[in-house]
This record gives structure tokens, C-alpha cells and sequence, in this order.
């Protein structure tokens, strides 16, 4: 079996919303399969087989058996990175200033003895 012989094979890739030959996601990973392309082809070609004759045993686990992560877990790790790198730290939360008593809020018409309606707002300037 040639190397390239399914690489015309169309599918609607579900990540990039639209449609893929095989050729694109066999070396789409820095020249490695896409770690999707078990599931997206299996009913187009006998994929996995494919992949078993054309990779290393090592290549095949780590571009198919290695739990790549949700989304949400990749943005998180990635902004937890950049923190690191950055030095950065979490925000500290705002104090309330120092007239108001931390336990209520800010425009809280009970604070009013009056009962007089909040200011309105200023007026918008371009």
C-alpha cells in the first residue's frame, strides 16, 4: 500500500469546521497525524490499521493514546504559564473605600435617610 494513497479523502473536519483531506491531518501536528484523525476517518478507511503500518509503535501512542486535555484545560495551563513567566499574581480583590462598611454595598438607598433617588448618570462625551 502507498504511503499517500488515502491522502484524497475528504472529510468536514469538526475542529476547523470545514473540509479536510486525510493528506492535511496525517501531518498536521508538526508533521504527525492530528489526534483526532482515528475517530473523523474510521468509516471513510481502515485508519487505524494505516497508521499501525506507517508509524512507529512510540509515534502511534503518543499521537493517539496520550490524553491530550479538554479546551478548558489547555487555556487554563496556558494562562498559568504565562503567569509564571510573567511573575505575575492573581489580583488582589478591591477594598471597599474607607467611609462605606464592608458588609453592604456601595449605592445602597437604605444608606440614603432622606430616601432621595441616586444621581443620575453623567452625561456621555465623545
Amino acid at each position: 500500500m502507498p504511503h499517500r494513497v488515502f491522502d484524497p479523502v475528504q472529510i468536514r473536519c469538526p475542529m476547523l469546521g470545514g473540509p479536510v483531506t486525510f493528506g492535511y491531518c496525517r501531518e498536521v501536528a508538526d508533521g504527525l497525524p492530528c489526534h483526532k484523525a482515528l475517530v473523523c476517518f474510521e468509516r471513510q478507511f481502515p485508519v487505524e490499521a494505516y497508521f499501525h503500518k506507517v508509524l512507529m509503535p512510540e509515534t502511534f501512542e503518543r499521537c493517539f493514546n496520550t490524553p491530550s486535555g479538554c479546551r478548558y484545560e489547555k487555556i487554563l495551563a496556558t494562562l498559568k504559564d504565562a503567569q509564571g513567566a510573567a511573575g505575575a499574581h492573581p489580583p488582589e480583590p478591591l477594598a471597599p473605600p474607607p467611609d462605606q462598611p464592608p458588609d453592604k454595598p456601595a449605592d445602597d438607598p437604605a444608606d440614603d435617610p432622606a430616601g432621595a433617588a441616586p444621581a443620575a448618570p453623567a452625561p456621555r462625551t465623545r
